[in-house]
């Protein structure tokens, strides 16, 4: 019996009581960067290679659409086959996305130095579906949020931010995802937050400096290579602070606020806001989208008759 207690006093001294400070989560983000960078890096650009090869077929397909649209008359078929496409091609990329975030959080979870790309992939595909799904469900709860103005959303975000190392890490499944993401911010949720608008303020001073080499012919290349290099460093750091979220909960039970039923029923409703705002957002689309086009179609050859050289008549002697 004492010594259980002796165990569980010794657990609780070692966990944190509080979130660390920005710049030693950069400086532990730094030291991990070092030992998972090659790998983080290689996965970057193999997602982004291939979700850019998705993107211009799709692109080439809306284009071979467009040349036919003149020889169909039902104009608003032509939009409806387009935003289909749009969406396909869309549900692909988003496939390739996930498939490589989950890939890179493997990376992170394993702490294996010498896995291959092929492994981490390996180990992830059984996620990529659930990933992708989950992506889809965080991102209208969140959107349903910000039609509530600006702070419910950033509320759900810092909220829902963990969401997919409680799924890949953690195994929860479904939408507990959201329940074990919440949990892990609750009683640190100024913490999180300052952490999360610091990283944001950080990756826009960069952003800023990358955009001005891009305006330096010789440095352009070297902006996106930078750009490349510096996003994983991204990645680990909020992978670091769920783990120092989590450490801080090891004490703790995690005990919801409220019933999981409540919590599913809210977020199913959330969802739902979500997706009804983005259906409205499509059908206005499809339904102004013939109309929008012909007005830009007819500025476009005002623009180009205003300004076509005129032929000067010979002057007659």
């Amino acid at each position: 019996m004492d010594q259980n207690k002796i165990a569980a006093a010794q657990t609780t001294a070692s966990t944190p009581k509080t979130m660390p400070s920005f710049f030693s989560l950069v400086k532990a983000a730094v030291e991990h960067y070092k030992r998972v960078w090659k790998t983080m890096v290689k996965l970057e650009c193999l997602g982004g290679a291939a979700a850019v090869g998705a993107y211009i077929l799709v692109i080439a397909a809306a284009f071979l659409t467009a040349l036919a649209a003149d020889a169909i008359k039902p104009t608003t078929i032509v939009t409806l086959f387009e935003c289909i496409l749009i969406v396909t091609g869309g549900s692909g990329i988003l496939y390739v996305i996930s498939w490589f975030s989950a890939a890179a959080i493997i990376v992170l979870r394993d702490k294996q130095d010498s896995l291959t790309i092929r492994e981490a992939t390996r180990r992830a595909k059984p996620y990529v579906l659930g990933y992708l799904g989950l992506s889809v469900l965080s991102i209208l709860i969140i959107f349903a949020g910000s039609l509530l103005f600006i702070i419910p959303g950033i509320i759900f975000t810092i909220w829902f931010m963990f969401w997919e190392y409680a799924f890949i890490v953690d195994g929860v499944k479904g939408f507990a995802v959201l329940k074990k993401s919440r949990e892990y911010v609750r009683g640190s949720f100024w913490e999180v937050f300052v952490l999360t608008a610091l990283g944001g303020m950080a990756v826009f001073f960069i952003n800023i400096f990358l955009e001005i080499l891009n305006y330096i012919p010789p440095l352009n290349i070297a902006s996106m290579v930078i750009s490349i290099v510096i996003w994983p460093l991204y990645q680990i750091y909020f992978y670091l602070m769920y783990e120092n979220l989590k450490k801080i909960k090891m004490g703790e039970t995690m005990v919801a606020s409220s019933s999981g039923s409540d919590n599913k029923k809210l977020a199913v409703g959330l969802a739902a806001a979500g997706l009804v705002a983005s259906l409205i957002i499509i059908a206005i689309a499809v339904y102004y989208g013939p109309q929008i086009q012909e007005q830009f179609k007819q500025q476009v050859d005002e623009y180009n008759a205003q300004h076509e050289p005129q032929q000067s008549l010979p002057q007659l002697h």
